[in-house]
């Protein structure tokens, strides 16, 4: 809708933001996992992960440029995978350019860790959810 209103133009290297949208559902199903375990025992993990949310939103670079993070902090605030994906999604679809392989596949590695330790907790934790309830 945004590419309509503003006139923008889609580019060849547009075909890798489906891509950048496989790695965000990998890694919101990671969290999803992880959250469904552990809310499932701890009650507070809903008001913590809603705190945790807020802090995640204002380090994600969604309403500002990564170009404001200073570069000795640069590589620390990469591991954050949002922050990685969103930037590489503006890369793509807004600054026509392509993300390095080693970019990708950090992020790549990154969300399937979170999805390989939501899905080991969740498989690890699910004999006790009927007990809870």
């Amino acid at each position: 809708i945004f590419f309509v209103v503003f006139k923008g133009n889609l580019t060849v290297h547009a075909l890798l933001f489906p891509l950048l949208l496989v790695f965000l559902l990998i890694l919101s199903l990671g969290f999803s996992y992880l959250l469904a375990a552990l809310y499932s025992r701890f009650y507070d993990v809903y008001h913590i992960w809603d705190v945790l949310l807020q802090i995640g939103f204002w380090i994600t670079p969604i309403v500002y440029s990564i170009s404001l993070i200073p570069k000795n902090y640069l590589g620390i605030y990469m591991l954050n995978p949002m922050a990685r994906i969103i930037n590489d999604s503006r890369d793509v679809l807004i600054y026509d350019t392509v993300p390095s392989i080693y970019h990708i596949t950090i992020t790549f590695i990154i969300c399937l860790a979170v999805y390989l330790l939501g899905y080991y907790t969740f498989k690890r934790m699910s004999g006790k959810f009927a007990e809870r309830m």
